[in-house]
């Protein structure tokens, strides 16, 4: 009779590349568990027959409020395998990296009335023109736009 347990085997979250999102909105990094060769797993076949899914929330090493720009991701914790075997498995993270883009996100500055400026020598706006300004497609949590006008000669 053997009383050890045997180890958790462990198969691997592998961050897909090329996946992309806008600045603000939700990353939807995709991911493919795949075993020790990199191999993807096929849940409710073969050595896997026991295993349905995943569940949970993955948390990868790109952060929330990334800004525009082209990342490497890689699977930190937060996501479980389901099914009658799943505790019979542990996962870890891939051994290389996916990667993701994060868009720019395009916003809108629209004005209600008329902005005009007597030239001062400044691009500063006139007093009370904040006022009249309104931001259209801001990330949530987004602050602190800056609106600066030029001034040249044509």
């Amino acid at each position: 009779m053997n009383l050890i347990p045997e180890p958790a085997r462990p198969l691997y979250v592998q961050v897909n590349s090329g996946t992309s999102s806008i600045y603000g909105d939700a990353f939807g990094i995709l991911y493919t568990i795949v075993d020790d060769t990199g191999a993807a797993v096929t849940f409710g076949a073969g050595d896997y027959a026991n295993l349905t899914g995943t569940s949970g929330t993955g948390i990868y090493t790109l952060d929330e409020g990334a800004h525009a720009g082209s990342y490497s991701v890689s699977y930190l914790t937060g996501l479980n395998l389901t099914g009658p075997d799943a505790t019979d498995y542990i996962l870890n993270p891939f051994s290389s990296a996916g990667s993701h883009t994060v868009d720019p996100r395009t916003i809108s500055v629209n004005a209600s009335g008329t902005l005009s400026k007597t030239y001062d020598g400044t691009t500063s706006l006139p007093a009370g023109a904040e006022s009249m300004l309104s931001f259209n497609n801001l990330a949530t949590g987004d602050t602190g736009i800056t609106v600066t006008i030029s001034f040249g000669r044509l």
